[in-house]
């Protein structure tokens, strides 16, 4: 696993430096950046799939009509490809899915991880905080009006 063991290291890091006090502009900016891809990349993907998801059920719905064919032709009256078209469309949704279901399990990992060192580093919560501010994705994203204030796991006014 490629960085596995340097990653886990680095996380390290991060975590000794807000459990020390240890505060900084640039550790802002990482849980600012750690907090828009919880918000707002992770959750726009997973609506992509969603969308994509919906798409493939409604051809379900209209596939029997279509794979119709004329008795003359013999054999199964939907023809060869159905029950393996059915197959392998039941694969790509079971796909897309859990990879719905991994971006919004990663999404919620991220969020738990800013919040946890922003609770711990007060300058780093405030620069944080800044950068949603002013990030009209982000805003719009999850309607942030308030600010996050360490040792609380909401935004407040």
């Amino acid at each position: 696993m490629r960085g596995g063991r340097f990653a886990a290291r680095g996380l390290q890091d991060v975590g000794k430096r807000a459990s020390m006090g240890v505060s900084d502009i640039r550790f802002g900016v990482e849980l600012y950046e750690l907090e828009k891809a919880a918000k707002a990349d992770f959750p726009q993907i997973a609506l992509d799939y969603s969308i994509a998801i919906g798409s493939c059920r409604s051809v379900t719905d209209q596939l029997a009509q279509v794979m119709d064919r004329p008795a003359f032709f013999g054999g199964d009256a939907k023809g060869p490809v159905y029950n393996a078209y059915l197959a392998l469309h039941e694969t790509v949704l079971s796909f897309l899915t859990d990879t719905v279901k991994n971006l919004e399990d990663t999404a919620t990992a991220l969020d738990n991880a800013a919040q946890y060192f922003a609770v711990n580093d007060h300058a780093a919560a405030d620069e944080m905080n800044r950068r949603i501010r002013d990030d009209p994705a982000l805003n719009a994203a999850q309607n942030v009006t308030g600010r996050y204030r360490p040792g609380r796991r909401a935004y407040v006014e």
